[in-house]
């Protein structure tokens, strides 16, 4: 069970039952742009293996130096906002990605057995499909007959969504 609450007040998230929550954040402290605006580290210095060794401290890149303003100020519930209004839930299992704005989500160095290597952006795709004969084992499927498919156990299974509205 994978649980999302949702309310005025704020949000968390849980697995199999509400005491076992894995993100809580709450929308009455402090808005979620000031919350973006914060001081990040970023590693400047990379040494064997790709290991951070120095880290600095530095304004999010999107912030252009203090010059943009919050785009939800004028929301009715500001320290919600963006998530004052109705929104989409979108389930899905995702496989692979070269990242967004040269930040890999599955960095090369920390995940060495991926079929496709984030610098090769345009084949990334084709260098994934060329390897299933590496990856497709992993998912419980046999090479020798594809056509049978994938374990359940490597599906994104889900019984059911409910919704409350408040």
């Amino acid at each position: 069970v994978y649980g999302l609450e949702w309310g005025p007040e704020g949000l968390y998230t849980y697995i199999d039952d509400r005491s076992n929550i894995v993100l809580a954040v709450n929308f009455t402290k402090e808005s979620f742009f000031d919350r973006g605006s914060k001081w990040e580290m970023t590693c400047f210095k990379r040494g064997e293996g790709g290991r951070c060794d120095s880290w600095l401290p530095s304004l999010p890149e999107w912030d252009g130096g203090g010059a943009t303003k919050d785009p939800w100020n004028g929301s009715a519930l500001p320290k919600a906002a963006p998530f004052d209004r109705a929104f989409y839930l979108q389930l899905n299992v995702a496989v692979g990605c070269t990242g967004y704005n040269d930040r890999p989500f599955f960095p090369d160095h920390l995940c060495k057995d991926k079929p496709w290597r984030n610098g090769d952006k345009h084949t990334a795709e084709s260098d994934f499909l060329g390897s299933f004969e590496s990856w497709w084992p992993s998912w419980g499927g046999n090479v020798t007959d594809p056509a049978r498919g994938a374990s359940r156990n490597a599906s994104m299974q889900i019984e059911s969504v409910r919704y409350w509205a408040p």
